[in-house]
């Protein structure tokens, strides 16, 4: 029997005040109203926030070097899935293209996401999970300090930008910066 599959899409960042948990990515499914949301570290909520930003730092991330191989090696990056959970740790896979075969590739539910933003390719969650998720919704959030922390990192973004003289960019991060506040 196959499982519904939902395609969920980046909904926002929170910090976390509870023990063990830095911050909280929220995954709302495309077209509805449940959430799923996701414990990570602080390395991988910059990651998330960079990669939905559009903000390319001066040294690839992990996630950008692996798109980088895929495209190199002809490798296509079809989806990603968050197929269980086990103790509050969900789990994924992300699937590949090569050639004539199709490849399952486990992967953690942060990194998928990241890799899916830059490579633009959805991510998905069995309906089962969303439901059972969507029960669990962190209460004890501060978007604030999210907000504080996207903005330095657009702002150090911004002056690399004017000091290589690249105008175009630095408009571009001006604007999501002037939208961010104006948030």
């Amino acid at each position: 029997m196959s499982k519904k599959k939902i395609e969920l899409l980046l909904h926002r960042v929170y910090t976390c005040s509870k023990e063990g948990c830095t911050y909280v990515i929220s995954l709302e499914e495309v077209g509805g109203l449940r959430k799923i949301p996701l414990i990570v570290g602080t390395g991988e909520a910059q990651a998330i926030l960079m990669a939905q930003s559009g903000i390319t730092p001066p040294r690839p991330l992990m996630h950008q070097v692996l798109a980088s191989v895929f495209q190199v090696l002809d490798v296509h990056y079809l989806n990603a899935l968050i197929y269980k959970e086990e103790k509050g740790v969900y789990y994924s896979y992300i699937y590949l293209r090569f050639e004539d075969k199709l490849l399952r590739v486990e992967s953690r539910p942060s990194d998928a996401l990241a890799l899916s933003l830059v490579a633009d390719v959805p991510i998905y969650v069995y309906e089962d999970l969303l439901e059972e998720a969507d029960q669990f919704i962190p209460e004890e959030i501060s978007n604030e300090i999210v907000k504080e922390r996207e903005t330095s990192l657009l702002e150090a973004e911004l002056k690399r930008a004017i000091e290589v003289e690249d105008y175009e960019r630095a408009a571009v991060i001006r604007d999501k910066l002037k939208e961010l506040n104006e948030k």
